[in-house]
């Protein structure tokens, strides 16, 4: 039989490895599954190797279920994620904005009152905010800017997070009674989410794809845009040497990153590449492929043995660019939404501790949920050990502060939705609308750059 266990590790029976999992399966559904799952297991070319029985019934559990723990459970200088990743979704059969629209028709601050009616377009409002008559009288003027005010948060927030992980977390706002501050997700993603597709768990350090990746990556689809990838954008690459030079015992292709000469060959390929994407394609600038081709590289270095060999490995398959999940090998993974804290549901932005037990029990609804499917805890709980990672959460957190265009997406209780900033001196959450200088989130909606 292909599975081994102890140190060293010892070749074990069917019989043997079924002794030692079947006390620790706690859920009886699954005893047969994994009595299959073993059997399976024989006929496999690599063997299997585990530390101990509790290792073994792990894997066993993930075969079954389609899900294992965060690869930084209870690992020093990680937030403890409290439940298993979620790697399994469930298509909705219907959409929550159709039976919801109450809920949707009231996002954004209530200080901001909607327009009389919302047949009338943003662009009218803004021609109005320009006559004579509105002019000549505040409140008028109060009443457009307000519905423009209203109708720019409104497709800001719908633009940063699925509707369906929208209204979960709404629901788990009000049920464990905290408030949910979350950073979206883009918008590319939002197809493959409402598709059913899983979303990236936070061990997977490789990026959501975007425009970038397009232009360099031959491999990469334009409409796959928002899927999690691997590859090296070098000229030289392609998924199947890739492939081959792993199979005979050596991975990544390249021995190092890539290099300015390697970028200057590149470039010559970029003008025949944009022509094949078309017209309509959202060409990036030079400083965004030339910065993305360095940092794809490395990525892919770093990255490239863990997902063929390494302790990834056992858990993903590389489909082309693309990273998959064996539990899900016909589906790419997307970009999730990334929780960033649980606030007081009462005081708008005040942080609540993690060792309030709310906390715990709302990040684990969370994780259950089938569209918002929560990977991680809170960004603001993390207590990163090395100057590296400190570096990383404070762009993180800079990145939704009022000098960025990424506020939150805040949800608390009552079913309030609002966009936040991040207010680093405070350390706590204002409303988009605290100060009159933080417009520049406006710029990513129709109604706010009406404004």
């Amino acid at each position: 039989m292909a599975i081994s266990m102890g140190t060293p590790p010892v070749n074990v029976t069917v019989d043997a490895a079924w002794l030692a999992v079947d006390p620790l399966l706690t859920e009886a559904t699954i005893r047969a599954p994994a009595q299959q799952a073993l059997v399976n297991w024989c006929g496999d070319a690599a063997p299997r190797s585990f530390a101990n029985a509790d290792e073994l019934a792990k894997a066993v559990k993930a075969e079954v279920t389609g899900k294992r723990e965060n690869y930084f459970y209870l690992q020093a200088g990680e937030n403890l994620n409290v439940e298993t990743v979620i790697f399994r979704t469930v298509v909705p059969t219907d959409s929550i904005g159709w039976s919801e629209p109450k809920f949707f028709q009231e996002l954004g601050h209530p200080a901001n009152r909607h327009w009389l009616t919302e047949s009338v377009p943003s662009k009218v409002l803004a021609q109005c905010m320009n006559t004579a008559l509105a002019r000549g009288d505040a409140t008028f003027m109060a009443m457009l800017k307000g519905g423009l005010r209203r109708r720019a948060e409104q497709e800001y927030l719908l633009a940063n997070m699925v509707k369906g992980a929208l209204w979960e977390a709404a629901e788990v706002a009000n049920e464990f009674k905290v408030g949910i501050a979350v950073r979206g997700t883009g918008l590319t993603a939002h197809m493959g989410i409402e598709s059913g597709d899983p979303t990236k768990a936070q061990e997977f350090k490789n990026k959501t794809s975007k425009n970038v990746d397009v232009v360099l990556c031959e491999e990469l689809e334009a409409a796959q845009v928002g899927t999690v990838v691997h590859y090296d954008p070098r000229v030289e690459w392609n998924s199947r040497d890739a492939q081959v030079q792993s199979d005979n015992g050596k991975s990544p292709l390249f021995a190092a990153v890539a290099t300015k000469s390697d970028w200057e060959k590149k470039k010559l390929t970029i003008p025949n590449r944009l022509g094949r994407l078309g017209p309509n394609f959202k060409r990036p600038s030079d400083k965004e492929l030339e910065d993305a081709f360095f940092s794809r590289s490395k990525e892919y270095l770093e990255e490239d043995h863990e997902y063929r060999k390494g302790h990834y490995a056992p858990y993903t398959t590389l489909v082309g660019p693309y990273i998959r999940l064996k539990a899900r090998p016909a589906a790419n993974m997307v970009g999730d939404h990334d929780l960033f804290a649980f606030t007081d549901p009462e005081e708008y932005g005040q942080f609540m501790p993690d060792t309030n037990p709310r906390v715990a029990q709302a990040q684990r609804a969370l994780q259950n949920k089938p569209t918002f499917q929560a990977q991680h805890g809170g960004i603001w709980y993390w207590q990163p050990g090395t100057g590296f990672n400190i570096g990383i959460k404070a762009k993180i957190m800079g990145a939704h502060g009022p000098e960025g265009s990424e506020p939150l997406v805040y949800i608390m209780p009552h079913k309030l939705v609002t966009a936040a900033y991040y207010v680093a001196d405070a350390d706590h959450l204002a409303s988009v609308w605290s100060n009159a200088t933080w417009t520049k989130w406006l710029e990513k909606t129709h109604s706010g750059a009406l404004l």
